[in-house]
């Protein structure tokens, strides 16, 4: 019968060769077949045969070549790199210091005009706060006249409504006397209340 290798991964990790013995034992044909154990590989069984294994472990070897390879590429590349940035910097540096004494120039001039402006724009609104003021003393001047007026008028008008109530009851009293001169017997009647 034929058997099968087969790897057999440990607890520690390692993998281990093992035979299969699933072709080996033999079938008892007495038995009823729900009762018949079948063999099969452990749970940890990797089921790979030995070809398999060696194979892989020859892929893994040359992956790891190639890996070491592209690592000392990558290393020199970043080398190159960095030699590179580092001239790019150097060259860069008279450059920079020319765009920053530009900018330092045109940062002037931008201040300067700033202030030019605030001048002007100080100069517009203390002119303007000079005018409201005077238009300030001039209505609060008209306001108070304008007071000073209602108080007379209030006080001229408390004489005149004084003599309107002098006026309205010698009206009254003038009414009973035409009405007693009327009725020359005093005979008053009932609902007259004039």
């Amino acid at each position: 019968m034929p058997e099968y290798d087969y790897i057999k991964i440990s607890t520690s990790g390692l993998p281990r060769f093992v035979r299969s013995q699933s072709f080996s034992h033999h079938h008892h044909h007495n038995r009823p077949r729900h009762y018949q154990s079948k063999t099969r590989c452990p749970d940890n069984c990797a089921c790979v045969t030995l070809d398999d294994w060696t194979s892989l472990v020859e892929r893994e070897r040359t992956a790891h070549a190639a890996s070491k390879e592209l690592a000392r590429e990558n290393r020199a590349l970043k080398n190159d790199l960095r030699a590179a940035y580092d001239q790019l910097k150097s060259g860069r540096s008279s450059r920079e210091e020319e765009l920053a004494a530009k900018f330092r120039r045109r940062l002037a001039e931008l201040k300067a005009e700033a202030a030019d402006d605030k001048e002007r724009a100080l100069h517009d609104l203390r002119k303007a706060k000079d005018l409201a003021d005077v238009r300030v003393r001039e209505l609060t001047q008209t306001v108070t006249d304008q007071g000073v007026e209602v108080s007379q008028l209030a006080d001229d008008l408390g004489v005149k409504a004084e003599e309107a109530r002098r006026a309205w009851s010698l009206v009254t009293d003038l009414r009973r006397q035409l009405h007693r001169c009327r009725d020359p017997l005093g005979f008053r009647r009932r609902y007259d209340f004039a």
